[in-house]
């Protein structure tokens, strides 16, 4: 499910709901990642909290959700793991990710990094 303005319409800061299993936070709730509408209609999961409430860590993973097919595919990983940064799809179909936290060991370490990643 996605949550934006209208089924039809999502928003660029749609928040995706129900990722495979493996890629969210316990109870299926996906934490800490935002997900980025792209030029092609496919939505961009990238980074984020996985693991357990317990111990959870950054990390680098990004999936796509196709909304037509209502499928998720594994793309190339970030180069940071990172959580709760910004990514602003720019013209040609990359994404500006910057920012967030690097977490682990139960620590939180804010990121002044930014990288040019390619879905």
């Amino acid at each position: 499910m996605l949550a934006g303005h209208r089924a039809a319409e999502p928003s660029p800061a749609a928040a995706v709901r129900h990722p495979p299993a493996g890629h969210a936070g316990a109870g299926g709730r996906p934490l800490g990642h935002p997900a980025a509408l792209l030029g092609t209609g496919n939505v961009l999961l990238a980074g984020g909290l996985a693991g357990l409430y317990s111990n959870p860590s950054a990390t680098a993973a990004a999936l796509l959700y196709n909304p037509a097919t209502n499928i998720w595919a594994s793309t190339g990983p970030m180069q940071t793991a990172r959580a709760n940064q910004t990514e602003t799809v720019l013209p040609g179909g990359q994404v500006l990710v910057a920012g967030g936290e690097g977490f682990a060991n139960h620590l939180a370490t804010q990121l002044s990094s930014a990288e040019l990643y390619t879905p």
